[in-house]
């Protein structure tokens, strides 16, 4: 089962990884630059200009995952490339439960870098 949840808290992830038990933690982590460059709803020019309080990431802490299976830098994947990581790497990582960390699609488990 794949959940898309935003816990902005490492205490909600953490609570969330003792209850399900079999828990693989995928970090989507685009720079803040990213995500407000692809934000057609316009919320964190909003929250800049503070007109949206709490908005996590903005005025609200991201606390990030300190040991996430799987971290994807979308500024640097496709969505094809990003969707591949995630199916090859999490079955394994599930399994072994080594942290995959991955800055592009050149960086890639086993070569040295973001391993």
């Amino acid at each position: 089962m794949l959940v898309a949840a935003i816990s902005p808290y490492r205490v909600g992830r953490d609570h969330a990884r003792e209850t399900i038990g079999d828990f693989v933690e995928v970090h989507v982590a685009p720079p803040v630059e990213e995500c407000i460059k692809r934000d057609v709803k316009g919320l964190y020019q909003k929250a800049l200009a503070g007109e949206i309080p709490q908005f996590t990431g903005v005025n609200d802490p991201y606390e990030e995952p300190l040991s996430a299976e799987l971290t994807l830098d979308t500024s640097k994947l496709s969505v094809d490339q990003a969707t591949c990581r995630y199916s090859s790497d999490c079955v394994s990582s599930a399994t072994s439960r080594t942290p995959i960390s991955n800055a592009g699609p050149s960086l890639r488990r086993g070569s040295g870098v973001g391993d």
